[in-house]
């Protein structure tokens, strides 16, 4: 009989035709098995995991995901991961086995590491990237304004790299190589072609992307309460107390890693006049499927402050909610008002822990932007 496994486990998804490598941490909670997905040193632990007669079964309930995976006699773990999408089920092959040791490497020894600025050959808007040496790997992240790819990791040969990430939802392959003249190029999962460069222009500022149309006017927003009842900024509870108000998704790795920030600014504002309202857009439009989705991501998160269903994915449900807002362009994007309901800031995106400086002072911008939105007058 198999035995249960324990400890760090390499494995793989496919995506495609391209297999992602990622690694696997299990262990023995309070009697119980539970499993989780690294994204870098984060583990993204299971909501039930169970290993009987060599056979796996892992949920992560907030994602609305699975893995079924059996042990074969070599001792690696074969199967399926599956995670429900707009589009239906998506399901990948699965494989994984107990981690090898990792060859220490020098940090000098790449020339990939510290910061980059990326240009997309299609001509769409630019990113940022830094990478650095860990644990033998080459890790690092790419940030563009609708946020981060969660934390890359893999193997540098001389000149050329190949990175991957997977976090449930995310399954990213990215491969670079260094020219002569020190430019980087590359190309995410396959088709997403770009170059870099040490300086030069950089991706817009997220603070500028969206707006509203009238600045002077009260913000407003129309969604439903957990349980169905019509909430909007206009309501008593809201009165004079300056709001977040973030546009997210149960289903959007960024807005997971958003989350434990807004509780905090909630627990350290909230009894000054400040309330965090969540506005979650979700796959189906159907209650009875979206509103399970949603709390599962409020359990996760231990979420303190309103979350709301305002909608689904589908194009002009933002709008519909928000009607003030242009050019509105990624999840998380959070609006912060006053105590009379104007916009003081708009932030598309969110720089998560894996761009880690940058991640410090986007939380240090906001909660200033809140502070000032609680002395406005």
């Amino acid at each position: 009989m198999a035995q249960t496994p324990k400890g760090i486990w390499d494995a793989t998804v496919v995506a495609d035709t391209r297999e992602i490598a990622f690694q696997m941490r299990f262990e023995t909670h309070a009697g119980k098995l539970r499993a989780a997905v690294m994204d870098g040193d984060r583990p993204i632990w299971s909501t039930s995991a169970v290993f009987t007669g060599g056979k796996l079964s892992v949920k992560w309930d907030f994602y609305d995901a699975g893995l079924e995976a059996a042990t074969l006699t070599s001792g690696e773990l074969r199967g399926t991961y599956t995670r429900r999408t707009k589009r239906g089920p998506v399901h990948r092959l699965f494989a994984a086995k107990p981690a090898a040791p990792v060859k220490a490497g020098k940090a000098e020894s790449s020339p990939f590491l510290g910061d980059w600025v990326l240009t997309p050959a299609d001509g769409g808007a630019g990113a940022k990237a830094h990478f650095q040496m860990a644990g033998g790997r080459l890790t690092g992240t790419i940030l563009r304004v609708d946020g981060d790819f969660g934390t890359l990791a893999g193997a540098v040969d001389g000149d050329k790299a190949a990175l991957t990430h997977f976090d449930l939802v995310r399954a990213t392959h990215v491969q670079m190589e260094i020219d002569g003249q020190g430019n980087l190029s590359g190309v995410i999962d396959g088709k997403t072609k770009f170059t870099g460069v040490r300086e030069g222009a950089s991706m817009p500022d997220p603070s500028q992307v969206t707006r509203v149309r009238d600045p002077k006017e009260p913000f407003q927003f129309f969604a439903k309460d957990l349980d169905g009842k019509p909430v909007t900024l206009a309501d008593s509870r809201f009165k004079g107390k300056a709001v977040l108000i973030t546009v997210m998704g149960s289903w959007c790795p960024n807005c997971h890693d958003e989350a434990p920030f807004l509780a905090e600014l909630y627990r350290k504002y909230g009894s000054k006049g400040f309330e965090v309202v969540a506005l979650a857009f979700e796959y189906t439009g159907d209650p009875a499927v979206d509103i399970p989705q949603v709390r599962a991501f409020v359990r996760r998160h231990g979420v303190p402050y309103m979350t709301l269903l305002a909608g689904s994915t589908d194009d002009g449900q933002v709008q519909k909610a928000l009607p003030q807002l242009v050019n509105f362009s990624a999840y998380p994007s959070s609006m912060i008002v006053d105590r009379l309901h104007r916009i003081v800031a708009i932030h598309a995106g969110f720089a998560g822990p894996a761009t880690g400086s940058l991640h410090t002072e986007l939380k240090q911008r906001i909660t200033a932007e809140v502070e000032q939105a609680l002395a406005a007058r």
